[in-house]
């Protein structure tokens, strides 16, 4: 008696253990289809995706080359007679100045 009810036993664990497997591999199942259909997978690019990938133009605009061209050299000596303005705001009244530093 003793080792009929012992097998039953081992039956029922058995049984037990198919059924919580089972939904256990259920329960994966369901959690896989939902995930990938909740998925946004666009293939769609954002607005200014296409106009900042395309290629550079190869014409070379020579209009910003003259005005490179064109500018002043200063030497040291002029740049230490240059004057240098300062916008300082007093900290009582709020209001602002422009200091002239001197070189």
């Amino acid at each position: 008696m003793s080792n009929t009810h012992h097998s039953l036993q081992i039956h029922a664990y058995k049984n037990y253990l198919l059924i919580v497997l089972g939904l256990l591999s259920a329960i994966v199942v369901v959690w896989i289809v939902v995930t990938l259909f909740t998925t946004n997978s666009s293939a769609e690019l954002p607005k200014g995706a296409t106009t900042a990938a395309s290629t550079l133009s190869p014409v070379l605009d020579t209009s910003s080359l003259e005005k490179i061209a064109q500018k002043q050299y200063i030497n040291p000596d002029q740049l230490q007679a240059f004057p240098i303005n300062v916008i300082v705001t007093d900290e009582f009244t709020k209001q602002k100045m422009i200091l002239r530093i001197d070189p």
